[in-house]
């Protein structure tokens, strides 16, 4: 199966943009708000002017000295808002990859007294405190932190995932999953609850990021949450990329097979569609799920030069694991579209599951595809896996044809027989 780190990673920045928009919105209603007299204002209206001035100059910093500075001028006096601006302006700093190398040399000696703060601030957070510092410490990937991390489940449970916003709730889930952090079932069930409740407003992004995080967390849904997510999807797959479009489907399967294990009789999907299967069955959810499966494939079909061959390898190897054949059409489209980056944007993973998912749903590529993906195969063989190598050379079986180049052949059996050896010593070991 695909990995899920890179569609992590890869959504980062677009959350980054999404979130500055709300944020440019609300200074501009603040600065349009009338000032009152000199003789009705007040030492609360002073104080919190001051406030407002303070949070203005963090979101502000250039680089981490102007955010050191701030912390030592207002040492003592910053409140839960100051710390959560703080501690999100870094975030963003950091994760721009714009640092001079003297600031990266000071970044681990800043990073924990900015977290000193954040802790100290957690019991006064709000929702949006919760999620913005939750969805920092994944994106600096700060999975030690255990105990601030612990701190804040507390103060999520406190204040109740039903009052976060969608853009929260899918951040907050995407965050847990990339930590590695296990909810309980309190918080599973206040998450399942508070987004199914709020799917309809839900912006693509956020659905794609909500179905990655439940299928990473093996979060057991209802056959009705997936029935409202897969709608909401559908519904806004004009506005999903690429990269979108493979968030859903390797979510979408990674909670099938959550279904399938912990419900034996669950039917997410009938055992084989194809985008020419008239979705008139007399099973309702059988022809739900045609519909949806069709939807994404059309919605890829419409953006297919834009698809990388990460996520064209991530989108087959969904649709093939639920059993559903695209169009003919769509899958040679597909291939010609990435088969100029096989050699120079593929990753040994994207290689291996797209030539696998090609076997499941029984395509064969042509000669000249073939050939190129050969090549870029080679460049790449020894980084294969065992378990990768096992999946090319099944798919070339089941397609019936083998590599072009001989050599490759022999560099996959060579890859298998060292890489079962290391496995083999490690196991005796």
């Amino acid at each position: 199966a695909p990995s899920s780190s890179r569609i992590r990673r890869a959504c980062t920045s677009t959350y980054e943009q999404q979130l500055q928009q709300p944020q440019q919105q609300q200074q501009q209603q603040r600065s349009m708000q009338a000032v009152p007299p000199r003789s009705q204002r007040t030492v609360s209206w002073y104080r919190d002017q001051a406030n407002r001035h303070l949070t203005w100059h963090i979101k502000n910093a250039q680089d981490t000295a102007a955010l050191r500075q701030l912390m030592r001028q207002y040492e003592g006096s910053m409140n839960h808002i100051h710390v959560n601006a703080l501690f999100g302006r870094l975030v963003k700093l950091v994760a721009a990859r714009q640092l001079r190398p003297s600031e990266m040399m000071t970044l681990n000696s800043f990073i924990p007294q900015v977290l000193q703060l954040v802790a100290a601030a957690v019991p006064e957070y709000n929702e949006r405190c919760i999620s913005n510092t939750l969805h920092g410490l994944a994106v600096l990937e700060l999975y030690q932190e255990r105990e601030l991390l612990a701190s804040l489940l507390t103060a999520a449970e406190r204040v109740s995932l039903s009052s976060f916003k969608p853009q929260g709730l899918a951040n907050t889930a995407w965050a847990l999953a990339t930590l590695h952090l296990n909810p309980g079932p309190r918080l599973t069930q206040q998450l399942l609850s508070a987004s199914n409740s709020v799917l309809t407003q839900f912006k693509p992004l956020e659905l794609a990021q909500l179905g990655w995080a439940f299928g990473a967390l093996r979060i057991r849904v209802s056959e009705q949450w997936a029935r409202s997510w897969r709608a909401a999807v559908s519904r806004g797959l004009n506005g999903f990329t690429p990269q979108g479009i493979s968030m859903v489907m390797w979510g979408a399967v990674r909670m099938w097979e959550v279904q399938q294990t912990l419900q034996p009789t669950a039917q997410f999907v009938p055992q084989q569609y194809s985008s020419s299967s008239s979705t008139e069955s007399p099973d309702s959810t059988a022809a739900e799920h045609a519909e949806f499966l069709q939807a994404v494939e059309a919605a890829m079909h419409a953006q297919i030069q834009r698809h990388s061959p990460h996520s064209l390898s991530i989108c087959l190897w969904g649709l093939a694991r639920l059993g559903y054949k695209p169009s003919k059409g769509f899958t040679c489209d597909a291939l010609s579209a990435v088969q100029p980056q096989l050699s120079t944007a593929a990753k040994p993973a994207d290689l291996a599951v797209l030539l696998h998912s090609l076997a499941a749903i029984g395509f064969l590529p042509g000669r000249e595809w073939l050939t190129a993906h050969g090549v870029a195969l080679r460049r790449v063989c020894q980084r294969l896996s065992v378990r990768q190598v096992s999946n090319v050379l099944w798919a070339h079986g089941r397609l019936g044809v083998g590599p072009a180049d001989g050599a490759v052949l022999q560099k996959l059996m060579e890859q298998m027989y060292y890489g079962m050896q290391v496995r083999r010593m490690l196991y005796h070991g």
